[in-house]
């Protein structure tokens, strides 16, 4: 949107994103706006259609405490990162319980013709997620996303 009252501009949109639930940004236009090419999206429930620690819990029999973990971390109680690198129940899996989830990933209706347009437009799609990256790789490498940050990095056991 452009007007000529940049800080007016701000508080309207301000106002009507408080009131929608939007989230936005204002910034002026420019050649350093310009440049900025970056999308970051959120794998879980948002690129996907499910959670990957939750299906790696369904997976090892864990659920359970997967969902009071997290749970405790929604609360604030417990930093869900230092729970998933301390010891989560999923850790040790075997590489065949990883390609059984990896197989389960749903992508989410759109998901492929959006990092397509972006990529086609000149903007570079990152993804992070609170899952494990072992299961993320291969289904980024497929989508052509070459930055993935995630919480959950575990040892492998042989399958």
């Amino acid at each position: 949107m452009r007007g000529p009252d940049h800080d007016l501009l701000r508080e309207e949109l301000v106002a009507v994103a408080s009131s929608s639930g939007l989230d936005l940004a204002v910034q002026r236009a420019g050649l350093h706006r310009r440049a900025k090419h970056l999308v970051v999206m959120d794998a879980d429930s948002t690129l996907l259609q499910d959670e990957v620690i939750d299906l790696l819990a369904v997976e090892c029999g864990c659920a359970a405490e997967v969902s009071e973990i997290t749970e405790l971390a929604m609360a604030g109680e417990i930093d869900f990162a230092d729970a998933l690198r301390r010891g989560h129940p999923a850790r040790g899996t075997t590489e065949s319980v990883l390609d059984d989830v990896r197989n389960k990933l749903r992508l989410t209706p759109g998901a492929r013709t959006l990092l397509r347009t972006l990529q086609r437009l000149g903007y570079v799609p990152a993804v992070v997620s609170g899952g494990f990256v072992e299961v993320l790789e291969p289904l980024m490498a497929e989508l052509k996303v070459d930055y993935l940050a995630a919480i959950g990095s575990r040892s492998r056991t042989a399958s």
